[in-house]
Order: C-alpha cells, then sequence, then structure tokens
C-alpha cells in the first residue's frame, strides 16, 4: 500500500472505530497510573541522590552566564567609546550611563540595517568591520530628539 493511501486508510479507520480506541485508551492509562506514580516517586528520589552533581552542573552554566555577560559588557563598552570619540558618553548631551546609550546610524535607517544584518549581534559586526564611518554613540534621549527632528520612521526614511 502506498503512503499516501495509508495515511487516508488509518484517517478513516480512526473515524469509524474511535469509540472502541478510546475506551482502549482510557483502560490503557488506568492501568498505567500506579506505574507512573512510581516513575515519579522514583524521579524524586533520584533527584534527593543527585542533587549535589545537579546544583554543580547548575552553578557552572550560572558562571557561565556570568561570564557571557561581562564579555558583553566589555564589548559594548568599546564600541560606545569608539563612537563616543573616544569617550563612553553621548555625543550630543555627554551623558555617560552606559544603561542608556546606544549606536545611532547617523543617516538614519538603522531598523532596516538591523534587519539586514539578522540576529542581535550588532555591536560584534561594528568590531568585525572594523568600525565603519557612518554611526555615533547617542543616549536613548538624544536618539529619540534625533528621530522627531529629522522626521525619522522606523528607520525606514
Amino acid at each position: 500500500m502506498e503512503k499516501g493511501n495509508r495515511t487516508q486508510y488509518d484517517r478513516e479507520y480512526r473515524q469509524k472505530h474511535r469509540v472502541e480506541i478510546n475506551k482502549r485508551a482510557r483502560e490503557h492509562y488506568r492501568a498505567n497510573k500506579e506505574f507512573r506514580l512510581k516513575r515519579n516517586l522514583c524521579s524524586k528520589e533520584w533527584y534527593q541522590e543527585h542533587r549535589r552533581e545537579i546544583l554543580k552542573e547548575r552553578k557552572g552554566k550560572e558562571d557561565y552566564l556570568a561570564e557571557q555577560k561581562v564579555f558583553q559588557q566589555r564589548r559594548k563598552e568599546r564600541v560606545l567609546t569608539h563612537y563616543g570619540n573616544g569617550r563612553l558618553a553621548c555625543v550630543r548631551c555627554g551623558f555617560s550611563d552606559i544603561r542608556a546609550l546606544s549606536i545611532d546610524h547617523i543617516n538614519g535607517k538603522g531598523t532596516y540595517h538591523r534587519i539586514q544584518l539578522g540576529g542581535s549581534n550588532f555591536y560584534g559586526w561594528l568590531i568585525k568591520n572594523n568600525y565603519p564611518e557612518g554611526y555615533q554613540t547617542l543616549c536613548m534621549n538624544c536618539n529619540w530628539i534625533k528621530k522627531f527632528e529629522k522626521a525619522e520612521v522606523g528607520g525606514y526614511v
């Protein structure tokens, strides 16, 4: 029997014998209830026995994530400093809190550019391409002010 015909046959069989199939499924569920409870208890016991190993593995992941966060923060500082003319600050107003600083596309179309790049590694792209021209460090307030002054709509203008 061909694959397409077999699928059609199975579908028709299930429709025709739906009541019996559901009845067998309920019986199977009831019969295996004890097994499922026992399996859950085993899982809890296994977890208790291996808790230290699990926590140690989690600790390793937390350390790795912390290292990644530090790496990303340093990379962001390096890029913002480069495009801030050697200072980690907004080129318009001098605001220096890194949490509010970002890279601005001087000629607009930033959203379009990020879509073309795909992904979220914009700072890495800037470093990899030897800090191309056409970008500056702005705080978010100055970035929005610039956006309204130049009537940039979603970066596509």
